[in-house]
């Protein structure tokens, strides 16, 4: 039986997933955000908790949970009465800190305490995950709640029969799917249920499957959960005649299917790699691990794999191919990680050696790097918090971890702190570094506007989409594409209202020829545009 890792090894975990709210309110707006951000806003103004609507259109892409959980956050935050981009992004925070918990206690449950710190710090070392749990879209707390349900399941496999741990453990799994479900839809659950079904029938223990999984209490509390918000949706669809067949939400997705060139491209497998640095630059160092760890031949081991395997596959077959589907993976790859690294003593990949010392030298420059651009961006608060937070650490690696770990050997001390630095260090970065530039330029655009916007004033996107704008700006934005339609708007507002207009660049010259119009602000790099279509007659 392996000991139970330590209250305040899951107190370290928890301060130091608090690092990664820095960036909560730094980091610019991304596309996807404002898409849960602006629909929560709407269903909290409207009353409506049903039917997602967006900028004044229904949006049948998501089911509710997200925006629900949004709200709910928002409603306990007493200082801001309207949805704040904070409140979105706190959800998706809190499902990666409910990742790196359930990863500490599985891995710790079925391999011991020392795996189970490794598993937990491997993970959040992994730059997808400090990047995708800092933004307010769905998807990590769906992988949360993905990565319970599959967990939860393999504790049920791990108890005994008819037991009441394991009659809670299997309830618990299928509510997690549940809410799964109302989060993003029932794709992953579905597979993890595969995975779950597959590792029981190849280890020869199909007669537990009654046991283990509890199907009639166990898809009546699914249903329970899922069925009367759809219910209810196709009710109030059915009366404004809208046809739901064809959505996302009704899984028009999974009709497109992978060609062979996608196949051969590995997408998933590479997206994995890339997911999960620095974390996987340890392999090189624990591949002569890996047939003794084979050899162990351990159920749970064989659970992750096939679970995973069924993931990858499921997924590469189907015509979307989108990095942020296999979130759930991490937290496996972390804990085959770990267990590769703690299979036997850590002598052998200790402390003296030139890998060493590189990787130390790296993790200290990379530091001192990244609160030098935070400094220069005017991110004094991130800088000063990460300056001190490596501080605490290093002075905590003096004590040896005493009172955080219940199992040391003589190697693990500057791996770990090696780990926790590197978690600072991916913050430090993802702050200083958004990966799309032009996100700071959307939100300068939009507070222009705010500021010089009047009551009465209208704003309208031509030829041009920026999904920002609508919660930014905390309006609705009509689009146009067509000229004629454009023209008959100005016209009939254009008398009591100002009509102020975003539209590419390019198409300046074109509005130019229809229009008398001021230039009101120009968004690097000459992307955007806006204007005012009231500035003097309109030429038609």
């Amino acid at each position: 039986m392996h000991e139970s890792m330590r209250k305040p090894t899951y107190f370290m975990l928890i301060f130091l997933w608090m690092f990664t709210l820095v960036g909560i309110h730094s980091v610019p707006l991304e596309t996807h955000e404002a898409f849960v951000l602006e629909t929560a806003r709407n269903m909290s103004e409207s009353g409506d908790w049903i039917i997602p609507e967006f900028n004044g259109d229904l949006r049948l892409q998501k089911p509710p949970l997200n925006y629900w959980a949004t709200i709910l956050v928002s409603w306990l935050d007493w200082r801001h009465a309207d949805i704040e981009i904070w409140h979105g992004r706190l959800v998706s925070m809190l499902g990666a800190m409910l990742m790196v918990l359930l990863t500490a206690q599985t891995s710790t449950k079925f391999f011991g305490a020392e795996t189970g710190i490794f598993s937990a710090l491997l993970l959040m070392s992994m730059q997808g995950f400090i990047h995708i749990s800092n933004n307010a879209r769905p998807d990590f707390f769906y992988s949360a709640l993905g990565i319970m349900q599959l967990f939860f399941f393999a504790d049920a496999w791990k108890a005994n029969d008819r037991s009441w741990a394991q009659w809670a453990y299997s309830i618990l799994g299928w509510a997690s799917a549940g809410f799964a479900t109302l989060a993003k839809g029932p794709q992953l659950p579905v597979m993890f249920l595969l995975g779950m079904l597959l590792f029981l029938f190849s280890s020869g223990e199909r007669k537990r499957i009654r046991f283990i999984l509890k199907p009639l209490p166990g898809m009546v509390l699914f249903i329970l959960i899922v069925l009367p918000w759809w219910i209810a949706l196709n009710q109030k669809l059915n009366m404004l005649n809208v046809d739901i067949s064809d959505s996302q939400m009704s899984g028009s997705l999974l009709m497109q299917l992978a060609g062979w060139r996608d196949l051969l491209s590995f997408y998933y497998v590479r997206s994995l790699l890339v997911l999960a640095l620095p974390a996987v630059l340890i392999i090189p160092m624990v591949i002569p691990r890996l047939k003794m760890v084979v050899k162990e031949k351990d159920g749970f081991s064989g659970l992750m794999v096939l679970s995973a395997v069924t993931i990858l596959l499921l997924f590469s077959f189907g015509g979307q191919y989108r990095k942020h589907y296999i979130l759930s993976l991490l937290p496996i790859l972390a804990i085959f990680l770990a267990r590769m690294l703690t299979f036997q003593p850590l002598a052998d990949l200790n402390c003296k050696s030139q890998h060493r010392i590189i990787f130390v030298v790296l993790i200290v420059c990379g530091l001192i790097l990244c609160l030098v651009l935070l400094f220069i961006k005017g991110l004094f608060s991130a800088a000063i918090i990460l300056f001190f937070g490596a501080a605490f650490l290093t002075w905590h690696r003096k004590n040896e971890f005493k009172p955080f770990l219940t199992e040391v050997n003589p190697g693990s001390h500057d791996i770990l702190w090696l780990q926790m630095m590197a978690i600072l260090l991916i913050i430090g970065f993802d702050n200083a570094f958004p990966l799309k530039s032009d996100r700071a330029e959307d939100e300068k655009m939009a507070e222009f506007i705010n500021d010089r916007i009047r009551p009465n004033d209208l704003l309208v996107e031509w030829e041009s989409s920026t999904p920002v704008m609508p919660f930014l700006t905390r309006r609705n934005i009509p689009r146009f594409d067509q000229l004629d339609l454009f023209k008959a708007y100005v016209l009939e507002n254009a008398e009591n209202s100002g009509v102020l207009a975003i539209l590419p660049y390019s198409e300046l010259s074109r509005i130019q020829q229809n229009f008398e119009l001021k230039r009101l602000y120009l968004r690097v790099p000459f992307s955007r545009v806006l204007i005012n279509a009231k500035a003097g007659p309109l030429r038609f």
